[in-house]
C-alpha cells in the first residue's frame, strides 16, 4: 500500500514538474495556427495555457440568416472577420414591406467618380433602422396625397405597383406625417410645432423657409425619409468599396443590369418595383429606376463635421436636398452607392424622383 502511495506521489510530481517547466522560460512554445475564442477575444493557444496575438474579435455588419415576417421572429448573425467566431441573434417581427437594417460602421463616399463623394470617411450608423423594401410605389403615394402640375402617365411608367415619382421633397413630408397619423404612429416632422399636414398649409411649389426650417424627432417611429448616411449604409448592403465605383447588389458594372433599371436598359421608363434582383440586405431598386430623395441638404463636399461620425444628419441649411440612387435615364455612373445627386431644390417635382421611406427600430 505504502509502494502505491509513493508511486502516486512520484506521478503527482512528475506531472506538476513538466507543466512547470511548460510555463518556465525554457519552455519553447509551440502556438496553434488555428484560433481559439472566447465571445470578446480571440488567440492562439499553446498546450501550457499561454496566448499569442490575442485581441478582441472583428466583427462583420449583422447579416439576417432566417427572415422575420409581421408576426414572427428571425434570426441574424455576424462574423469575426479574424477567427470566424459567430454571434447570433433574435430578430422581433419587423413591419411588413420593410427590412431590419442592423446599426454598424461603414465608409462612405469613394476615392473615385464625382469630386462631391469625398472625402471618404468613417460612419457609424447606432441604431437599427427599419427600411422599405421598395420605393414607395404610386400606390401607396395616393392613399394619402395628390400630385402637382403633373402625375404619372404611360410615357413614364403608370401603375399601382410603378415607383410614385413627380414628388417633391415638401411632398415626401406630407405623405410620411399622413401616414404615419393613419397608422397610429407618431410623426416625425413637425412644422411651426405642428406635426399635422393639414395646419402646415399648400405644398410650396417653390423653395419656402417655412417649410425649409421642418424639423424631425429622430427617436419616434414613424416614417421619415433616410439621412444620406442610413441610405448609403443600406444601399452598400456591406460593400465597403471605395476606390471604385459599386453598385446596390454589385461592384460589376457587368452586372448592373441584373439589380438595376437604368439608361441601357429601361426603355426609357420606369418600371414595377421588386423586378430586380435585391441587394444583400433584401432592397431591391438602391440603384435605379427613380432617384430617391434623403434628409440632407446638399454639400460642395463631405464636411465630416456634420456627415461624419455617429447618425449624421448633415448641414443645418442648404440650398438643394440630396437625392441618391440613379434612375432609369441616366449612366451606370449615377447609379452608384457614393453618387449624390445635389440639383434638388425640396420643390422639383420631376420624372424620375421619388422616394422611399424609413423607421426606428426598437430591436
Amino acid at each position: 500500500m505504502k509502494k502505491q502511495i509513493g508511486l502516486f506521489t512520484a506521478i503527482l510530481f512528475a506531472v506538476s514538474t513538466l507543466m512547470m517547466a511548460c510555463k518556465a522560460e525554457v519552455h519553447s512554445h509551440t502556438f496553434s495556427s488555428k484560433w481559439t475564442s472566447d465571445e470578446t477575444n480571440h488567440w492562439h493557444a499553446c498546450v501550457c495555457g499561454e496566448k499569442k496575438d490575442e485581441s478582441e474579435h472583428k466583427f462583420s455588419i449583422w447579416k439576417v440568416t432566417t427572415e422575420p415576417t409581421a408576426t414572427t421572429e428571425g434570426t441574424s448573425k455576424r462574423v469575426c472577420d479574424i477567427c470566424n467566431f459567430e454571434e447570433t441573434k433574435q430578430i422581433i417581427p419587423v413591419p411588413e414591406g420593410f427590412v431590419l437594417v442592423e446599426a454598424g460602421t461603414f465608409k462612405m463616399g469613394s476615392n473615385v467618380g464625382y469630386s462631391d463623394n469625398k472625402p471618404v470617411h468613417e460612419v457609424t450608423i447606432t441604431k437599427p433602422f427599419y427600411i422599405g423594401k421598395y420605393e414607395v410605389t404610386q400606390a401607396e403615394y395616393e392613399v394619402y396625397c395628390s400630385y402637382g402640375s403633373s402625375s404619372p402617365s404611360s410615357s413614364y411608367g403608370d401603375g399601382d405597383n410603378y415607383p410614385a415619382y413627380y414628388v417633391s421633397w415638401y411632398d415626401a413630408l406630407v405623405y410620411c406625417n399622413k401616414r404615419s397619423m393613419a397608422e397610429g404612429l407618431t410623426p416625425c416632422y413637425s412644422i411651426n410645432d405642428s406635426t399635422d399636414p393639414a395646419v402646415w398649409g399648400d405644398v410650396p411649389t417653390s423653395i419656402n423657409s417655412t417649410w425649409n426650417a421642418v424639423e424631425c424627432n429622430w427617436n419616434v417611429n414613424g416614417y421619415r425619409l433616410p439621412t444620406e448616411a442610413e441610405w448609403e449604409y443600406a444601399a452598400r448592403a456591406g460593400d465597403n468599396t471605395v476606390d471604385s465605383l459599386t453598385y446596390s447588389g454589385t461592384s460589376d458594372v457587368n452586372e448592373l443590369e441584373k439589380y438595376s433599371w437604368y439608361l441601357y436598359n429601361s426603355d426609357s421608363t420606369t418600371h414595377e418595383v421588386g423586378k430586380k434582383e435585391a441587394n444583400a440586405f433584401g432592397l431591391y431598386d438602391m440603384s435605379g429606376n427613380v432617384w430617391e430623395w434623403c434628409w440632407n441638404w446638399f454639400t460642395d463636399s463631405y464636411d465630416t463635421t456634420t456627415e461624419g461620425g455617429s447618425n449624421p444628419t448633415g448641414p443645418s441649411a442648404g440650398s438643394n436636398r440630396v437625392y441618391r440612387g440613379g434612375s432609369w435615364s441616366d449612366y451606370a455612373r449615377n447609379a452608384s452607392v457614393s453618387c449624390r445627386n445635389y440639383d434638388g431644390s425640396p420643390s422639383i417635382r420631376i420624372y424620375d424622383l421619388g422616394f422611399r421611406v424609413v423607421r426606428a427600430s426598437s430591436n
